[in-house]
This record gives structure tokens, C-alpha cells and sequence, in this order.
């Protein structure tokens, strides 16, 4: 329903439609799925699969979001409730990182989270000092790579 509109534009081009244009996706949008709850069941998880934080925050996502806007937080709420999916998990974080949230969608996705992320049985879980016991004089730099890298000293520890 969407792709005629959306097949020509780059993601980033998305995230600057006019608002004419944003009225015309809209109203495709309702036409297929006149429910409100219905429309967030199709763009959180839209917004949450994006990949950040290019698409999520400033291409694509910003479209999402202005469809979003729309929706009221209820709606929002009851689609993240019914769809207990990782991402629609995301496109609330999403969301909420733009535009607040009173608690109602941190309560509505609560569940989906434990099942994202189980606990660990104690045996694999380790437990590492805090702060990290450096050399005297060390001063710790964190550095990307593979894992965690903490060096001090010229000497990486990883911590995987």
C-alpha cells in the first residue's frame, strides 16, 4: 500500500517528505487499516527494524514517527501489548526517545522484554569489580573492537 510512494525515495529522502506528501502516505495508510490500533501494529515494528542509528533516528524513522504522531498513546499501547515481538520492543524505544512516554508503553512492552532478554543462571553470570582495579597511575581508555576492550597501560583486557 505504501511502496508506491515510498519505492522512489531514499530513507533519508523519507525522513524530509513535505507534509503533503506525509498526508498522502497517511491517508494510504488509514484506507488499508482503518484502526488505529491496527496502524501501530504496522509501524512500530516498521520503526523498530530500522537500523540505527542512520534510518532509525534520522532517515526512515522520521517518517514513522510523524505517522505515529497521529495514533494516540492508548492505540500505541494496545499494538505493543498484543505484539510481543523484539521489534516492536525497539520502535517503542524508538518512539519514546522522541516523544515521552508517561509510563503507559514501558507497562504495555514489560512483558516482551523478558523474553528478550532471559535471565542467566548465576553459574554463567560473572560478577567484575566496579571500579575496575587499575595500576596505580593507569588511567583506563575504553577502546571499540570485538567485545569490550578496557586498556591501561597498553594492556587490553576483554571482557566478553
Amino acid at each position: 500500500m505504501l511502496h508506491p510512494v515510498l519505492v522512489t525515495v531514499t530513507g533519508q529522502q523519507a525522513g524530509e517528505l513535505s507534509d503533503a506528501r506525509i498526508d498522502d502516505v497517511r491517508r494510504r495508510l488509514t484506507d488499508a487499516m482503518p484502526s488505529l490500533t491496527g496502524r501501530a501494529a504496522i509501524l512500530l515494528p516498521w520503526l523498530g527494524r530500522l537500523p540505527i542509528p542512520a534510518e532509525a533516528l534520522w532517515g526512515e524513522g522520521v517518517l514513522v514517527r510523524r505517522l505515529l504522531a497521529d495514533l494516540t498513546l492508548p492505540d500505541v499501547a494496545a499494538a505493543a501489548a498484543e505484539i510481543r515481538t523484539g521489534h516492536v520492543a525497539m520502535g517503542v524505544v524508538n518512539r519514546v526517545m522522541h516523544s515521552g512516554d508517561d509510563g503507559t508503553l514501558a507497562t504495555a512492552v514489560g512483558p516482551t522484554l523478558p523474553h528478550m532478554f532471559p535471565p542467566a543462571s548465576a553459574a554463567s553470570t560473572v560478577r567484575l569489580p566496579w571500579p575496575l582495579p587499575l595500576p596505580r597511575g593507569a588511567r583506563p581508555r575504553l577502546d571499540r573492537g570485538p567485545g569490550l576492550w578496557i586498556a591501561h597501560d597498553a594492556q587490553p583486557i576483554t571482557l566478553d
